[in-house]
């Protein structure tokens, strides 16, 4: 099994406080128009689902066989990054604070980041 349960639950986890603190945080109101509608629908699902493919191929080829600890913060990041995905396509519908699920994802990403670097420090 390439991720563990605990990390896909971890990940899982981080999503959905994600977009609970997007739903619940001050939102914005969502678009008047049909056009930008469409536009918020359409990237946030191609963000969704890009975000689950790459945790999908990080899970399969780095976490392998158990894999460090800096692939496993990029797949939890990675996975909790679907929810800013899903924000953005609801906010098409309803009135979510998308700033707030991008900002957090961005955190996320950047922290993973942070750890592959001084992972490639040690190898070096």
């Amino acid at each position: 099994m390439p991720a563990s349960a605990l990390l896909k639950a971890s990940g899982l986890a981080a999503a959905l406080f994600i977009a609970f603190a997007a739903a619940l945080m001050g939102p914005s109101s969502p678009p008047t128009d049909n056009y930008m509608a469409t536009i918020r629908l359409g990237a946030g699902s191609i963000m969704c689902a890009g975000s689950l493919l790459l945790s999908k191929a990080i899970g399969e080829t780095f976490l392998r066989n158990g894999g460090r600890g800096a692939f496993k913060a990029l797949y939890c990041a990675s996975l909790a990054s679907t929810a800013a995905g899903g924000c953005e396509a609801a906010s098409a519908f309803m009135a979510i604070n998308r700033a707030v699920a991008l900002t957090s994802t961005a955190a996320l990403l950047s922290g993973a980041g942070l750890a592959l670097i001084r992972l490639a420090k040690e190898v070096e």
